[in-house]
């Protein structure tokens, strides 16, 4: 099934611009403000029975582990859309990927093999500038149901052209990033 039009053109965009606005500094930032962004959207698009929990624990089967995917959306008690979100600001993609955002993905995978989900997306901030890339052909498991939506604060991902202001909210982020060396979004 695709995906939501809002989470796929605008959710990234808010999310970046978020980041500008000194609004998203850790992985917990960026969940939070996402959260804003999809209730908003919720309220404004779709009817009270349509609920976005945050890290709902949800069982697989008997004798299965339970996951807690970053949110889930749920309708009249049944579970919809599951999302992951990774925030990895001032970090290498390419090793990256072999591990944080992997684990992500299983757990997206899990979710989708265990229970009939409409759909999953796995949403990532960052910053390379040569972006992220989700290699469908090592992930047939995703066809049809996962939507990977990149929110590159450093440059546009359609034309490559890094973003005005980059610089400058860098720097602010870095020097927030030295004073709380352990809180940031890694």
């Amino acid at each position: 099934m695709r995906g939501d039009p809002y989470v796929l053109n605008e959710l990234a965009e808010s999310l970046v611009c978020d980041w500008y606005d000194g609004r998203i500094y850790t992985e917990h930032d960026m969940q939070s403000s996402a959260y804003f962004h999809l209730r908003q959207y919720f309220n404004r698009e779709r009817n009270h029975s349509w609920i976005l929990r945050n890290q709902p624990t949800i069982t697989l089967g008997p004798n299965r582990p339970t996951i807690k995917p970053d949110f889930g959306v749920f309708r009249n008690s049944k579970l919809y859309d599951v999302y992951e979100l990774k925030c990895l600001l001032g970090v290498d993609l390419d090793a990256a990927a072999e591990g944080r955002i992997d684990a992500d993905l299983a757990k997206i995978k899990s979710a989708s093999r265990d229970i009939d989900i409409r759909h999953a997306y796995f949403i990532l901030v960052c910053d390379d500038c040569n972006g992220y890339r989700f290699d469908r052909r090592s992930n047939d498991w995703s066809h049809g149901l996962l939507s990977v939506v990149v929110a590159n604060v450093y440059c546009h991902l359609d034309s490559g052209r890094k973003r005005r202001g980059y610089d400058a909210a860098r720097s602010r982020y870095d020097n927030w990033k030295h004073k709380h060396s352990q809180t940031s979004c890694q």
